[in-house]
C-alpha cells in the first residue's frame, strides 16, 4: 500500500506507436500499471496474463497498462509479436522519466525494486499500492483488488 496515495493522472506515457497519453485518460477507472522488459524472464510468464486481461477487461472498472522499460520500441514490439499476444497494447519508457531501478540518479514517480513490477491506481489517479513480482493477475483475489481500487 502507498499511503498518502500519490496523484498520478498526470504521469506521461508513449505507447510503440508514438501516441501520448496520461494517465488521467483512465480516470474513473482502476489501472494496473504494469511495468516489463524483454530481458526479465519472469515478464515473459506474466505478458500472456495480462493480454488475456486486457482483452476481457473492456467491460470491467479497471484497465490493464502495461509499459516496457527496453530502451527503443524496436525490442519491445519484437519482443511482443515472438509472443503471439495480438491487440495487445503496450506503453514504453525508454528514457527512464516514468519508473527508475534503485541505481537511478534521476527520481521517477514509480520506483522499481524488482521486476515484473506493478502498481495500482485508484479510479480518482492516485497510486494506491504496488506489487514486485510475477503475479497471476487473473486469479479472483487480484481481479477483487483491481476492482476495490475502482470504487476507493
Amino acid at each position: 500500500m502507498v499511503d498518502p496515495r500519490e496523484e498520478a493522472g498526470h504521469i506521461p506515457l508513449r505507447d510503440l506507436n508514438g501516441r501520448r497519453r496520461t494517465l488521467a485518460a483512465y480516470r474513473g477507472k482502476a489501472v494496473l500499471l504494469a511495468f516489463w522488459a524483454s530481458w526479465c524472464p519472469p515478464c515473459r510468464r506474466e505478458l500472456p496474463i495480462l493480454h488475456r486481461l486486457q482483452m476481457q477487461a473492456k467491460t470491467e472498472p479497471f484497465v490493464i497498462v502495461p509499459v516496457s522499460l527496453d530502451r527503443d520500441v524496436a525490442t519491445a514490439a519484437t519482443y511482443l509479436q515472438r509472443l503471439r499476444l495480438p491487440g495487445f497494447t503496450s506503453f514504453i519508457d525508454t528514457e527512464g522519466e516514468v519508473a527508475s531501478g534503485p541505481k537511478s540518479k534521476v527520481e521517477t514517480p514509480f520506483p522499481l525494486y524488482g521486476m515484473p513490477m506493478s502498481y495500482v491506481i485508484d479510479a480518482q489517479g492516485r497510486s494506491g499500492g504496488y506489487l514486485t513480482g510475477e503475479a497471476d493477475w487473473s486469479a479472483p483475489e487480484a481481479l477483487a483488488l483491481l476492482r476495490f481500487y475502482a470504487t476507493s
